[in-house]
């Protein structure tokens, strides 16, 4: 059987049905410099995800950026507004990617 992102998925989600998970963050980040942490992520992906969008994308997207212009979101809970798949994942991929470029965009 070849192992796909949908299998590996599951067998992520089973494994952490079936056994408490905890997880502590330390916010070390931010502390170490005011360019990492979520303010930073939140500047970088509004760079990055000014173009290259479907409609229904760039729909979802501006809904985050308008929940947090009008302050009635966080950062974190303005991005529950993604339901696209690949936009999601467009997301993550420059959430990965974001470690070097936030100083540059700060």
């Amino acid at each position: 059987m070849e192992l796909t992102k949908e299998i590996a998925y599951q067998a992520i989600a089973d494994f952490f049905n079936e056994k408490p998970f905890v997880l502590f963050g330390t916010g070390t980040s931010c502390a170490l410099d005011l360019n990492f942490g979520m303010p930073a992520l939140e500047r970088h992906l509004r760079l990055e995800l000014s173009r290259g969008m479907t409609e229904v994308q760039a729909k979802q997207w501006q809904q985050v950026v308008s929940a947090l212009d009008t302050r009635t979101h966080d950062f974190e809970s303005a991005m529950d507004f993604i339901k696209d798949d690949a936009l999601t994942n467009r997301i993550v991929e420059l959430t990965l990617n974001s470690d070097n470029k936030c100083n540059t965009h700060g």
